[in-house]
C-alpha cells in the first residue's frame, strides 16, 4: 500500500537525520528517533527481507549484548559500558535498516537522496571553511560561539602560506579522523554527480566541489582515509579494466595499491609522535585478544583493558614509556582488532561476516554502479588502520549507503546514481 502523502513523515525525518550528520550527531540522533517513531505510526508491511549484512550485524550486536551480560555476571561491567560502549551503536544500525525499508518507495528514494546530497555539499564546504579557522566550527552550533578558547582544543596547523595560517580541515566534526572518514564516502558520490551533471553551470559546480573535496582530504593528513579512497578508486578502475580481460592490470593494480599503502602507513615520513601510536595500540589489542580469546573485554571495556596492558608493557619496555603513555586508549585504531579485543573470536567472526556479506552485495552490482560502491570499499579499507566502525558520525553513513546498495540489488531499483540524480534535480 502506497502512502497517500508525497513523502511520509518517516521519510522526511530520515532525510533530515542524514543531512544533520554533516554537522551534529546529536541532531542526527533526534531526527533518527523521530523517523523510527513515525515509522511505527505510519506502519505498513516492509517490502523485502532483511539483507544478509544487516542480519550479520543483528547477530554481532546480539553477541555483544550477551558478552556484556557475561562480564556483568563476572563483576567487571556496568550499565555505563552497555550504554556508552559499542552496543550503543545499535540504534545507528537500526536506522540503516529502517532506511532500507523506506527505499521500497520511489518517492522516498528521492527525498532521502536529497538529504544525502545536501549532506555531501555541507561536508565538503564546511571542511574547506575550517581550513581557515583555528577554532572548531562545531562551537558555533553548540552555542559556545567562538569565544572561551581556553576550554577548547585549537585546530592543528597544516601550513603557513604567505603569512596565512592554514589548518587541518575538520568541518563540524570533533576530529579530523572522523571528518576524513565521512569525506571518503562522499567523494565517489560527488565524482559521479560531476560526471553525470547536466548543464554547464551545474557540471562546473560539481567539478569545483570534487576538486575541493580532494584538496581538503589531502589537507586532513589522515593517511588511513587517504589510503581508503585510493584503494577504492584503484579497485574500481581495475575492475573496469578486468571486465575487458586485462587480468594483468587488475592484479598489478591491487598489488601496487597494497604495497604503496603499507609504505605510506608505516613509513615515518613525517616524524610525528603519532606514527608510533597505532603499532602500540595494535600490539595492546592483540595482547588483550590473546588473554581473552572468547569473550574479550566486553563492550565498553577496551579503555580499561589497554590501560592495564600499558602498565605491564612498560615494566618490560621502560625505554618506550613516553610513547606508550602518550598513546590514546579509547579504541584500537583498527576495526577488526577492536572488535576482536572486545568481543573475542565471535566478535571477530561476526564483523568479518558483515564485511564479507557487504562485499558480496557490492560485487553483485552492475558495472554502472562501480563508482557508487567505491564509498563502502573506502570505508572498509580505511578501517584497517582506524576505528571507523565505532565512530558514530561515520558508521551511520555506512549503514545508509549499504541500505541503498542492498535495495539496488534486491528489487527493480536501477542501481546507479544517474537516474536518481535526474529525479533529485527535477523534483521540487
Amino acid at each position: 500500500m502506497q502512502i497517500a502523502r508525497k513523502y511520509s513523515l518517516s521519510a522526511r525525518t530520515a532525510a533530515c537525520a542524514i543531512f544533520c550528520a554533516s554537522f551534529s550527531v546529536s541532531y542526527t540522533a533526534s531526527f533518527l528517533g523521530l523517523s523510527l517513531f513515525f515509522r511505527i505510526v505510519e506502519w505498513r508491511k516492509p517490502q523485502g527481507k532483511i539483507p544478509p549484512p544487516f542480519l550479520a550485524a543483528i547477530l554481532m550486536y546480539a553477541w555483544l549484548l550477551l558478552d556484556w551480560c557475561i562480564h556483568l555476571y563476572m563483576g567487571d561491567a556496568n550499565l555505563h559500558n552497555l550504554v556508552r560502549g559499542e552496543t550503543g551503536d545499535v540504534f545507528l544500525f537500526l536506522f540503516g535498516l529502517h532506511v532500507y525499508f523506506l527505499l521500497d518507495d520511489d518517492r522516498h528514494r528521492i527525498i532521502i537522496l536529497k538529504g544525502f546530497t545536501l549532506f555531501a555539499i555541507v561536508i565538503v564546504i564546511s571542511g574547506a571553511l575550517s581550513v581557515f579557522s583555528e577554532q572548531r566550527l562545531a562551537r558555533a552550533i553548540y552555542g559556545k560561539g567562538f569565544l572561551a578558547t581556553s576550554i577548547t582544543t585549537p585546530q592543528h596547523l597544516f601550513a603557513v602560506v604567505r603569512g596565512i595560517a592554514i589548518y587541518r580541515p575538520i568541518g563540524f566534526m570533533n576530529t579530523r579522523l572522523t571528518y576524513a572518514g565521512i569525506l571518503i564516502m562522499v567523494i565517489p558520490f560527488v565524482f559521479h554527480f560531476a560526471r553525470e551533471a547536466t548543464g554547464r553551470k551545474n557540471q562546473m559546480a560539481w567539478i569545483a566541489l570534487l576538486v575541493l573535496s580532494l584538496a581538503v582530504l589531502v589537507a586532513t593528513g589522515t593517511r588511513s582515509a587517504q589510503i581508503g579512497i585510493a584503494f577504492a578508486l584503484c579497485v574500481s578502475a581495475a575492475e573496469f579494466l578486468f571486465r575487458t580481460n586485462r587480468r594483468l592490470f587488475f592484479t598489478a593494480a591491487i598489488a601496487a595499491t597494497m604495497l604503496i599503502s603499507l609504505v605510506y602507513l608505516y613509513g615515518d615520513f613525517s616524524g610525528r609522535q603519532t606514527d608510533f601510536q597505532r603499532p602500540i595500540l595494535w600490539t595492546g589489542a592483540g595482547a588483550i585478544f590473546e588473554k581473552h580469546p572468547w569473550i574479550g573485554t566486553g563492550p565498553g571495556g577496551f579503555a580499561s583493558a589497554i590501560l592495564e596492558w600499558k602498565k605491564t608493557f612498560n615494566l618490560s619496555h621502560p625505554m618506550s614509556w613516553y610513547y606508550v603513555e602518550s598513546t590514546p586508549s579509547g579504541h584500537a585504531h583498527s576495526d577488526l582488532l577492536h572488535l576482536s579485543a572486545i568481543g573475542g573470536i565471535p566478535g571477530c567472526l561476526f564483523f568479518l561476516s558483515i564485511v564479507a556479506l557487504s562485499v558480496r552485495a557490492l560485487a553483485s552490482q552492475k558495472s554502472e554502479a562501480i563508482l557508487s560502491r567505491s564509498a563502502l570499499i573506502a570505508f572498509f579499507a580505511a578501517g584497517v588502520a582506524q576505528c571507523y566502525f565505532q565512530d558514530d558520525e561515520v558508521v551511520v553513513i555506512y549503514w545508509v549507503l549499504l541500505a541503498f546498495v542492498e535495495r539496488m540489488r534486491n528489487d527493480q531499483f536501477t542501481g546507479n546514481w544517474t537516474s536518481l540524480q535526474t529525479a533529485v534535480i527535477s523534483t521540487p
